[in-house]
């Protein structure tokens, strides 16, 4: 085993400096965005409010005025500001979507435990939150970077911590096709809402089919003695040694905690959704968790699908698009808004949460190990 040069001591350190301010740096964007499309929306109905009090001082015939002030005061009770907002809901909504986290982290353990490896599922669970601050930034990959650097720190090698990490999102990402595809069709939503999200499920789910799955674990976690031409051949493991490979089980359990998953984010949805003032009723509870589910998840795959960071812009559209069925066109573009600011502050603290967490046990490494 070599020692690790001073110069390639201050390299590493440089390397998670620069991580740490490509995070800032997306967070930052990602938040700045999500403002100015909350003021837009604002604004536009601050102009609408304003066309009204127009149509009112030339309206003389009592009937128009009286529609024409209701429908003032409708949009003034509609506007967001930070004082009509129900806060009690953003809260939830928070608890919500943190609990919602903790699945996928249990998947990463399982996963895990699939290749042979035995690392606690406190760690599994705080790699797992860690990466998610990753998302916003270009690409993607910082994700996997995250969660594999985490996992490393406690024994895991980087090529099964990066297979698991893709096992998992792969899962994820099938259910929540699946789950918006199950939904959407009994919905009159637009037909390539439709057909974008059985697409979505078809190509997520292929491959965490166990035969792909088998193939891809087999020819990126191949045994030392493959690649390396250091050890003798009596260190060699017997020829025939089975490659621990995903099976059915951890699929099913894995479809099982991603579902948990996206049930968590629909009901955190259907909190924000709640949060914001609408101008009309909202649906009642069944058909409004069901609704924010079927967008939350479909707007979720299709923004990771796009690689653009945190699916800027696509997951506003998609949000915005099946929650115009049942809401105002406005209130749901204002909730896919709301919901990104929910979801980065969240992230946020539970990835400050989990770094602390991770520094915590490295520092006692005999309780990093087992479950």
């Amino acid at each position: 085993m070599t020692k690790a040069t001073p110069m390639n001591q201050k390299l590493k350190v440089l390397a998670k400096w620069l991580i740490f301010l490509a995070v800032l740096v997306g967070l930052f964007l990602s938040g700045k965005t999500s403002v100015a499309r909350w003021n837009e929306q604002s604004e536009a109905i601050q102009r609408e409010i304003a066309e009204l009090d127009a149509n009112l001082e030339v309206s003389k015939r009592g009937l128009d005025r009286k529609n024409l002030l209701a429908a003032r005061d409708k949009l003034i009770a509609s506007r967001p500001t930070l004082n009509n907002l129900r806060w009690d809901y953003l809260c939830l909504s928070a608890v919500l979507y943190a609990l919602g986290l903790v699945p996928s982290g249990v998947l990463l353990h399982l996963a895990l435990k699939s290749l042979g490896q035995s690392t606690r599922l406190a760690v599994c669970i705080a790699s797992q939150t860690l990466g998610h601050i990753g998302k916003y930034f270009p690409g993607k990959a910082l994700v996997v970077i995250l969660r594999t650097n985490a996992l490393s720190r406690f024994g895991v090698p980087a090529r099964d911590g990066t297979v698991c990490v893709f096992i998992e999102t792969l899962i994820m990402m099938a259910v929540g096709g699946a789950v918006s595809t199950a939904i959407v069709v009994w919905l009159p939503v637009p037909s390539w809402i439709i057909g974008l999200s059985l697409i979505a499920a078809i190509i997520a789910s292929i491959p965490t089919l166990p035969p792909v799955l088998s193939r891809i674990t087999a020819k990126v976690c191949k045994p030392k003695w493959e690649t390396s031409d250091e050890q003798s051949v009596g260190d060699r493991p017997e020829p025939g040694i089975d490659i621990p490979t995903p099976s059915w089980g951890l699929i099913l359990a894995g479809w099982s905690f991603s579902a948990l998953t996206w049930v968590f984010f629909g009901l955190s949805f259907a909190c924000v959704i709640q949060a914001i003032p609408s101008p009309v009723e909202l649906p009642e509870g069944a058909k409004l968790i069901a609704v924010s589910t079927a967008a939350i998840s479909l707007a979720v795959v299709a923004g990771f699908a796009s690689l653009l960071p945190g699916g800027a812009g696509v997951r506003e559209l998609v949000l915005a698009t099946i929650l115009g069925v049942t809401l105002t066109s406005t209130h749901g573009l204002l909730a896919a808004i709301l919901i990104r600011c929910v979801h980065i502050v969240v992230e946020a603290i539970t990835a400050v949460m989990s770094w602390l967490l991770l520094r915590r046990l490295a520092i006692s490494p005999a309780d990093s190990h087992g479950t």
